[in-house]
């Protein structure tokens, strides 16, 4: 039964990214026009990747392609009154990367939420804390890449204090645990008579009471669930899917091969 929920998780993730990427796609204004006003490039270390042409002065782009790179000189006398001039002014210019593998949609929401890698216990409650007072209560808090180097010693305690009223789900770096709080924990119906459920653990205290860290199996399928609700608002879909833009475009990232 484990196998086939998620198998239906997997198509749905597959089929609801699908349809919301075509609606997304279609929108009026989806894609931006390019006016073909052409643009000059000049003043800086031009990287052509060519090795028998070697640098160039200057490059001349339109219709989003590259037209011309080469002497400053020479694309003087190729460019017309109304091209748009880019003084580099000594930096680099290369040309932009292709990643051939990548995870826009997930790696989105990755940066869409806390993102705790290297932070303390205590760090990250003031962090939880932060994203509560600007969330309204009972929208659930999520975060990743906490790890017990940096803070050793999670508890449910500690979220308690920062979001009493906001459910709080914290994935550990590993991927295969979370850092819950009690209003999660009463979310996914855990308490102390809870069984650890095959192939997971709920920690316990000395009490028997879960300290609010879920491995495995036990992290229920919170996760997921945001995931697909993400993948089926159109809002949401394409709010992150800009989001990813964005970030390829800050590091250089100008083509990529998503893999979904």
């Amino acid at each position: 039964m484990r196998k086939l929920k998620i198998t239906g998780i997997a198509l749905l993730i597959f089929f609801g990214g699908l349809i919301a990427a075509l609606y997304i796609y279609f929108l009026p204004g989806s894609i931006p026009a390019d006016n073909g006003t052409p643009l000059l490039i000049y003043n800086g270390r031009i990287i052509t990747m060519d090795e028998a042409a070697g640098p160039a002065e200057a490059v001349i782009t339109g219709n989003g392609r590259i037209r011309f790179a080469g002497s400053l000189k020479s694309a003087t006398e190729l460019i017309s009154p109304d091209t748009i001039k880019l003084d580099l002014k000594g930096k680099t210019l290369i040309p932009g990367f292709n990643d051939n593998h990548t995870h826009s949609f997930y790696g989105a929401a990755f940066f869409s939420e806390l993102v705790l890698w290297k932070k303390s216990c205590s760090e990250i409650v003031e962090l939880v804390k932060s994203e509560a007072a600007r969330l309204g209560p009972g929208e659930t808090i999520t975060g990743n890449s906490w790890d017990y180097t940096d803070c050793p010693a999670p508890h449910r305690s500690m979220l308690d204090a920062a979001a009493p009223n906001n459910p709080v789900y914290l994935t550990q770096y590993s991927g295969h645990a979370a850092w819950v709080n009690s209003a999660m924990l009463k979310k996914l119906r855990i308490d102390r008579n809870t069984p650890d459920p095959p192939g997971g653990q709920i920690v316990r205290d000395a009490k028997g009471e879960p300290t609010g860290i879920l491995r495995d199996t036990a992290m229920g399928s919170s996760a997921y669930e945001q995931f697909v609700g993400y993948l089926m608002s159109p809002t949401k879909h394409r709010m992150l899917i800009e989001k990813a833009l964005n970030i390829y475009r800050r590091a250089g990232i100008t083509t990529a091969q998503d893999n979904t």
